[in-house]
């Protein structure tokens, strides 16, 4: 039985008032809600109605008009959610997505935020447990500052280079590309953020991405790992896929997308919550204090300065559990430490 299983067998009154921190301190501190905003919490039949029914008191309590949309849960992650619920993110003032599988790399979502200038903040795969411990707990003020000083210092270089024990070697440029915080905060008219927050993310120059990235920890879609992944990239494309079980897998999602742009490089990140754990919950790994992942399938973007003139029907975060990232030859990130931010408080 896995932890958030067993948590779910604990006493509701108790679960409650835990979940009810988590949920107050996104109404209050992520969102900072305004009484008569209105707030969309869409969800699915596969999250505990104990989350989503916090989150709207949390709402509520702050003053705003909570409102929840449930569906079936979706086929993959970044499949478009259905219409309605759609047209309901851009009448919304703030969509929450407490959902299994995430809506953020969507047109739905894209239309609701860069055409209508509505909020969006993402808390996906969430469970009882996700909102009671782990990353969910950490300090927001501290989780604010080391995302912040880690996208700021990786923002000053150009050439980067990520290698591990486990045999990846990446090269990239990230000129004109600066990293992006995201620690969870929500608050200008068409904001995109995620809670827990914990990552300083970039969308690499595409055509200069080349290397192997061997994903030791966790794939989106096919869970913990066993066997590495294996994935060769020439100028931002997989070209190749190798491994086990794991990396039969992911080429079957892959494949199933009927799209050659879900083997596009999408995104790279670097995770900055002290607190986030491994427990094979994508949302929570991939925060995890000085680790990276890299994303297959449609790109981050940063409209200021850029975005992704392609479309993929997917988004798939792979975690490397310890890399070591050099940026313009200097050592930014090794051994699970950020070199280049202020340190984590002791636990």
């Amino acid at each position: 039985m896995s932890e958030h299983e067993r948590i779910d067998t604990a006493e509701k009154p108790g679960r409650l008032m835990d979940l009810m921190h988590s949920t107050t301190v996104v109404a209050r501190k992520c969102l900072a809600i305004q009484p008569g905003q209105s707030v969309l919490i869409v969800t699915d039949t596969e999250v505990s109605p104990m989350v989503y029914h916090a989150m709207a008191a949390a709402v509520h309590i702050a003053g705003g008009i909570p409102l929840v949309a449930i569906m079936r849960p979706l086929e993959h992650a970044n499949a478009e959610p259905p219409n309605t619920i759609g047209a309901a993110m851009k009448e919304a003032d703030i969509t929450i997505a407490m959902v299994s599988r995430t809506i953020t790399h969507t047109r739905a979502r894209e239309i609701a935020t860069q055409e209508h200038k509505r909020r969006y903040l993402l808390i996906p795969a969430v469970t009882e447990d996700m909102l009671m411990r782990g990353a969910s707990t950490a300090d927001f003020d501290v989780v604010k500052e080391i995302t912040m000083g880690t996208a700021k210092a990786l923002s000053r270089g150009k050439q980067v280079r990520v290698t591990s024990e486990h045999g990846t070697d990446l090269v990239f440029s990230v000129e004109g590309r600066p990293f992006r915080a995201y620690f969870g905060e929500c608050i200008k008219p068409g904001d995109v953020s995620l809670f827990p927050g914990g990552e300083a993310n970039t969308l690499p120059v595409e055509e200069t991405i080349n290397g192997t990235v061997v994903y030791d920890s966790f794939m989106m879609g096919v869970g913990l790992l066993v066997n590495p992944i294996t994935v060769e990239f020439e100028r931002g494309r997989a070209t190749a896929i190798r491994g086990g079980r794991e990396a039969d897998t992911l080429k079957r999602i892959l494949d199933g997308t009927k799209s050659e742009d879900s083997f596009r490089f999408g995104e790279f990140a670097v995770g900055t919550n002290y607190r986030a754990r491994t427990i094979g919950n994508a949302f929570e790994d991939k925060q995890v204090y000085g680790t990276v992942h890299i994303a297959l399938g449609s790109g981050v973007a940063w409209p200021k300065y850029y975005k992704p003139n392609y479309h993929a029907p997917i988004h798939l975060d792979g975690v490397l559990s310890s890399p070591t990232i050099s940026v313009d030859g200097a050592v930014a990130v090794t051994g699970r430490r950020v070199l280049v931010a202020p340190k984590p408080p002791e636990e």
